[in-house]
């Protein structure tokens, strides 16, 4: 796998970062866990809508994750017990071609959305 590096000037110092290429997840079923392989997440429901996707437990407190929906149908989360999302009611998920940004937090163990930083 390869790199991809960028450089950032803060207060006069270069910061660099780097970004690794992420593999697209396809949902080939229902109920299926979400993988949290990185902080960016790109999945596909695999030409159908999807129900009860579990977004898989965050590793440590203030875990950032950006996910992309990258296909064609919704893909709702399942109630938030099951998903380990924060209000997740069973109805509510992923819209096509949007992107999700979410917080783990580690107190409630449920990923937290980051809420609509657009508005």
């Amino acid at each position: 796998m390869s790199k991809a590096t960028s450089a950032f000037i803060i207060d006069q110092k270069v910061t660099t970062q780097s970004f690794v290429p992420v593999s697209l997840q396809t949902l080939s079923g229902n109920d299926q866990v979400i993988e949290m392989s990185g902080s960016v997440v790109r999945v596909d429901a695999g030409g159908s809508a999807r129900t009860g996707a579990i977004l898989q437990k965050g590793r440590e407190a203030g875990q950032l994750c950006y996910i992309l929906n990258e296909g064609a149908e919704v893909i709702d989360l399942a109630i938030e017990a099951t998903s380990n999302v924060a209000g997740a009611s069973g109805s509510v998920g992923f819209q096509n071609g949007q992107a999700y940004i979410y917080v783990w937090d580690v107190t409630n163990s449920l990923w937290v959305p980051a809420g609509n930083i657009l508005s």
